[in-house]
């Protein structure tokens, strides 16, 4: 699959989200260039394929750049689906904070919900990477209290 394809894919999953989303006014647009970097080497994030394997990096605000590989077609999909609902997850939050609760707890339940409608993979993986946080860093209730 080459890097035309591969943005075809992903927002061809990715639009299956965007009715729903966009009833809660948490839609966001896919926040990732599919190119070898981004336009200018300015900050932000990029993917692209080189018809073997599948390349995820990003530009920092002070030049530095990140990048990961793979020749999973699922797992680049997942590293992106995954930034884009984790954004629109916190958005959802702020818009319905609870006063006392860790905002983490409204969070992961959102992230969980988009996931799920991306397709049931994505959200086994995320629920599982989801767990692995909180089993370091559980939820903290006290401290938004």
């Amino acid at each position: 699959m080459d890097t035309c394809e591969l943005e075809k894919y992903i927002n061809n999953i990715y639009n299956e989200l965007k009715p729903i989303a966009e009833n809660e006014q948490i839609y966001r647009p896919i926040e990732f260039y599919f190119s070898e970097t981004t336009p200018r080497g300015f900050p932000g994030d990029f993917c692209y394929s080189d018809g073997k394997n599948y390349y995820w990096g990003s530009i920092g605000d002070r030049g530095l750049l990140t990048i990961k590989k793979t020749d999973s077609l699922f797992e680049i999909a997942y590293w992106i689906f995954k930034h884009q609902t984790f954004v629109m997850a916190f958005d959802y939050e702020r818009k319905h904070r609870i006063e006392g609760q860790d905002c983490r707890r409204i969070a992961f339940e959102k992230q969980l919900d988009l996931m799920e409608i991306l397709g049931y993979e994505y959200k086994q993986r995320a629920e599982s990477e989801i767990n692995e946080i909180l089993k370091g860093h559980p939820f903290q209730d006290e401290l938004f209290q």
